[in-house]
């Protein structure tokens, strides 16, 4: 499975659907064809990296896989924007906020 592969090995919501998927394989072969079809067509848009979840509730799982949200406040922190040129000759700091104290 590609999923398997290291280079996603570092990222919770590949891992999560590759989990998803293996524990859905039994469900999925029941599934009709054009049901099939649907499920893998989710996973291939969530595959493409545009930030597009998958819906694997055919499979036995939620409408909303693979999403990455943010749960922290970033109000209590120092948020920075950093630019930093192809070469890392130039770098340009922006700072989006400030902490409040």
């Amino acid at each position: 499975m590609q999923l398997s592969n290291k280079l996603y090995a570092g990222i919770g919501t590949f891992g999560l659907i590759r989990r998803y998927l293996v524990e859905g394989k039994e469900k999925f072969l029941t599934l009709g064809v054009f049901d099939q079809c649907y499920v893998l067509k989710q996973v291939v848009r969530f595959l493409q990296c545009k930030g597009f979840p998958a819906d694997l509730r055919l499979i036995g799982f939620a409408a909303i896989c693979g999403k990455i949200v943010c749960a922290n406040n970033v109000t209590d922190v120092d948020l920075k924007l950093i630019n930093r040129s192809i070469a890392g000759l130039y770098e340009n700091t922006v700072v989006l906020n400030k902490p409040n104290k």
